[in-house]
C-alpha cells in the first residue's frame, strides 16, 4: 500500500547514522540485522535477507565469542526456510549450512545455550531428521533445563 518503504527507508537511514557515529557498537549491528530481517519478512527480498546476514557478520567480527550472533543466523535461516512453500534441495542445503551449522556453532560457544538447542532441534525437524531432533530436545531436558515446557512440547510434536 506504499507505507512500508518510507518506514524501512527511515529505519535504514537511522541505522546508517548510528553505525557511522559508533562503528564499534555491536548492539547497533544487532539492531540492524534484526531490522533487515524484519524487512525481509515483509518484502521476501533476498537483498534484505543478505543485508541481515551482513550485519550479523559485522557483529560477529566485533564480538566473535558471543553465541547470540550465530544463534540469530540460525533463526533467520529457519524463518526463511519456513517462508517457502516448496523446499528444493538447494533450500535444504542452505538450511543445513547456514541454519544448522550456525546453531551448532552457537552451542560450541555456549554449551548450555538452550535457545540454540531449540533452533537446532527445529531445524533438524524441518529437514526430516526426526531422531536427531528428538535427541536434541531430550538432551536439553536431561542436561540443561529439565522442566522446560517448550522443549517437552517440541519433543512430543516431532514426527
Amino acid at each position: 500500500d506504499g507505507t512500508v518503504h518510507p518506514c524501512t527507508d527511515l529505519a535504514r537511514e537511522y541505522n546508517t547514522i548510528t553505525l557511522k557515529q559508533s562503528p564499534k557498537n555491536v548492539f547497533y549491528y544487532r539492531t540492524t540485522s534484526r531490522n533487515e530481517y524484519y524487512f525481509y519478512q515483509i518484502s521476501k527480498s533476498e537483498v534484505d535477507y543478505k543485508a541481515s546476514l551482513k550485519a550479523l557478520r559485522d557483529a560477529r567480527r566485533l564480538a566473535p565469542t558471543d553465541p547470540r550472533y550465530p544463534y540469530f543466523q540460525s533463526l533467520f535461516a529457519l524463518g526463511k526456510y519456513e517462508n517457502n512453500k516448496k523446499h528444493s534441495e538447494i533450500d535444504k542445503r542452505e538450511l543445513t549450512i547456514s541454519g544448522l551449522g550456525a546453531a551448532e556453532f552457537a552451542i560450541k560457544l555456549k554449551p548450555n545455550y538452550s535457545d540454540a538447542y531449540m533452533s537446532k532441534g527445529l531445524i533438524l525437524s524441518q529437514l526430516g531428521r526426526s531422531d536427531e531432533a528428538r535427541k536434541t530436545f531430550q538432551y536439553v531436558l536431561d542436561n540443561i533445563d529439565p522442566g522446560n515446557q517448550q522443549f517437552i512440547k517440541e519433543l512430543e510434536g516431532v514426527k
